[in-house]
This record gives C-alpha cells, structure tokens and sequence, in this order.
C-alpha cells in the first residue's frame, strides 16, 4: 500500500517536472522519490541531472553519494563528495561542507 502511494507521488512529479520545464528542485525530489522506493540508480540519475542544471545545489551530491554507496559504488560516492566539498568550500557553505564531509569520512570507513 505504501509503495502504491509513494509509485503515485513519483508519477505526480513526473508531471509536474514536465509542466515546470525541469526546473532544478523538481528533478531533486524525483531523487528523492526514487530513494524513497529503494530505486538507487534512478536516484543518482536524477541527482546527477540536478547537478547538471545547477552545480551550486550541494544537497543533490550529497544525496547523489548515499544513493551511490546503497549500490556499492563507492569510488564513485566519494567521488562525487570530493566535488560538492569543492563547491561548498567556494559557495562558504560551512554546514553543508561538514555533512558532504562526514559523509566522506563514513563512506571512508566503509571501505575499510
């Protein structure tokens, strides 16, 4: 039941990201979506796709990462961490600069 509804709020973005012309946050919350139903790829996808309309929107690399690390890609999750930590670092994000970075360190330590 609760999988349908979440199926019918991603189907409810789908239509408004269409009707927004891919407006930036429409595309982060279909990531959102996607992470919600245990979809990683389509969610990395969909953050990707956020980060390409607008490098700025750090929380896109950080959601990006978790839904890398949920299928084990964690070359590329850090990867993708280093480069937010980079754009927090020149946008003087302190507090989204700590969370890439503890996310950084914990994916680290996965690897362990």
């Amino acid at each position: 039941m609760k999988n349908e509804s979440e199926r019918a709020r991603l189907q409810q973005l789908q239509k408004m990201l269409e009707s927004a012309g891919g407006d930036v946050f429409m595309v982060y919350a279909m990531g959102l979506e996607h992470q919600k139903l245990h979809e990683h790829e389509q969610a990395a996808l969909a953050f990707e796709k956020a980060i390409q309309k607008d490098g700025n929107y750090l929380a896109a690399y950080y959601q990006k990462a978790i839904s890398l690390g949920a299928i084990n890609q964690i070359q590329e999750a850090l990867h993708c961490l280093e480069k937010g930590v980079a754009v927090a670092q020149t946008l003087g994000d302190t507090k989204s600069l700590a969370e890439l970075k503890n996310l950084h360190m914990n994916l680290l330590l996965e690897l362990d």
